[in-house]
């Protein structure tokens, strides 16, 4: 786990040029041929919606199922991506509610998914093992997008004038429900995983998309 692999391509150098995306394998399913990829960067940013809601009715959760996979994948390669069935529990922290179950072919991670195996939050698949392996560099198309960045080690904000790649570490969203149902829960620039969550109509926080393809 952990390896790097191209598929789909998306802007990443400004608003005109697609690159290759890369993405981290998070798990492979040797049976049933497949495994689950999560962007390596940030790639854009997004809203999770404009108020109050849960994961199946956000605006994110429609964009990343038509904007993004229209502009990131070909016919052939959406073909490839699986139809994945996920649950949406509750707020572990404060018992917000994460709405009804989804299918979905291309998603944002759980907070079960982003806690390391030494947390306090014990039911979850711990894709991540500390803040620094949960941080995540932004592209530069996302800060021309505006995404929350800061310099790597440093509190100044990204920008397209100091843009380094691989320096400026970004906000990025997840798709459980934060403290109250105008929050998300997100990961911040440093890494450490907010269950207290960003509010929804952020427009600043980026977006890392996961999928399930065949192999």
């Amino acid at each position: 786990m952990g390896d790097i692999v191209l598929f789909g391509r998306y802007p990443q150098s400004d608003d005109e040029t697609t690159e290759p995306i890369q993405w981290r394998i998070l798990e492979i399913d040797n049976v049933n041929h497949k495994m689950l990829l999560l962007s390596e960067y940030v790639l854009d940013s997004q809203q999770y919606h404009d108020t109050s809601i849960t994961w199946a009715d956000s605006s994110l959760r429609t964009w990343l199922n038509n904007d993004f996979m229209t502009a990131a994948f070909t016919a052939t390669e959406q073909a490839k991506i699986l139809t994945t069935s996920l649950t949406n529990p509750d707020n572990p922290f404060s018992g917000t509610s994460g709405g009804i179950d989804t299918n979905d072919k291309v998603f944002l991670l759980a907070l079960s998914d982003v806690f390391g195996e030494n947390s306090h939050y014990i039911d979850g698949y711990w894709y991540f093992n500390n803040n620094k392996d949960r941080k995540a560099m932004a592209t530069f198309y996302a800060v021309i997008k505006g995404v929350n960045a800061y310099n790597f080690g440093t509190s100044s904000s990204c920008s397209t004038t100091n843009f380094e790649i691989n320096k400026c570490s970004a906000l990025w969203w997840l798709r459980s429900p934060g403290l109250s149902a105008g929050k998300a829960a997100c990961v911040r620039n440093d890494g450490y995983v907010s269950g207290d969550g960003c509010a929804i109509f952020y427009s600043l926080a980026g977006v890392r998309p996961a999928l399930w393809v065949n192999y």
